[in-house]
């Protein structure tokens, strides 16, 4: 990934307005307070210690710094891996490039993510549910799609529905 990143921003790259690192987000090769924010979409889910991983998350941080955070809901994503017969921290993954495979994943609910991430200094200022296809009989196609997610969000007791959660944090 980081490969396909450095090619879709050699231009930002070389004028050195975008470094790219690669390294461990549980052991994130930054100095502490040094950015002003994350995105982390999709692959919290996939670390083996998610309290070390936001702990570092908040160290490298700066005091007011943003993060994006989008999840997997634990709820729906342990109905899928019940269905498909999977162990509850794992899921299928593949890519064009590679067979299908196991990997470890584990969801956060909104409440979850909020619980871990306070104990490190990071509060939760808002969420939004997306993806709330699977709650209709028949699976709309195309842009209905997004109209329904704008729809259910609006409705905060179907948070615990969406499939994925999308929250933006700020480190106190």
């Amino acid at each position: 990934m980081l490969k396909k990143t450095k090619n879709k921003l050699q231009e930002y790259i070389d004028a050195g307005k975008i470094h790219a690192v690669q390294g461990d987000c549980e052991h994130i090769p930054l100095r502490s307070d040094f950015v002003a924010g994350l995105v982390c979409t999709l692959t919290f889910d996939h670390f083996e210690d998610c309290e070390l991983g936001a702990s570092e998350f908040s160290r490298v941080l700066k005091q007011g710094g943003l993060c994006i955070f989008s999840t997997f809901n634990s709820r729906t994503l342990s109905e899928v891996q019940r269905r498909l017969h999977l162990p509850a921290d794992k899921i299928s993954f593949e890519t064009e490039d590679m067979l299908p495979t196991l990997v470890h994943e584990v969801g956060h609910s909104a409440e979850e993510a909020e619980a871990i991430f306070s104990k490190n200094h990071i509060r939760l200022v808002a969420v939004k549910g997306c993806c709330y296809w699977h709650l209709l009989p028949l699976s709309p196609i195309g842009r209905r799609t997004i109209g329904f997610d704008v729809l259910f969000s609006r409705f905060k007791s179907l948070l615990k529905y969406a499939e994925i959660h999308v929250t933006r944090m700020v480190r106190d």
